[in-house]
């Protein structure tokens, strides 16, 4: 919820947060037209969040993994992916934001 807030107090729509795997892949499939970005943590219920980042490179939509685990945790096939590693601080989330919103819209915000 701390990642929506920050999203949400830089001034943009979060489209929700996903407990689940098959949630985020349900949320994915429902709402991606208005899905810019996201942010990943690496352990969703118990489930690594792969398969999401899977789905989300599929559609090129930018992610970042949010994730104790550190870059050691991210698989090398994502080594193009922003890790953000926890704890982390708002201002570690607001460049992530930054850098995602870059990625997809070629520098304009």
């Amino acid at each position: 919820m701390l990642i929506e807030t920050v999203v949400q107090d830089l001034g943009h729509q979060a489209v929700g947060c996903a407990h689940t795997v098959p949630d985020a892949l349900t949320m994915l499939d429902k709402q991606e037209a208005d899905i810019d970005a996201a942010m990943l943590d690496v352990n969703l219920g118990g489930r690594l969040v792969f398969p999401v980042a899977e789905a989300l490179a599929e559609r090129n939509i930018p992610f970042a993994f949010v994730t104790g685990y550190g870059v050691h945790g991210v698989p090398a096939r994502f080594s193009h992916a922003r890790v953000v590693q926890k704890p982390f601080t708002e201002d570690d989330l607001a460049d992530v934001v930054a850098l995602l919103q870059r990625e997809r819209f070629g520098g304009t915000c």
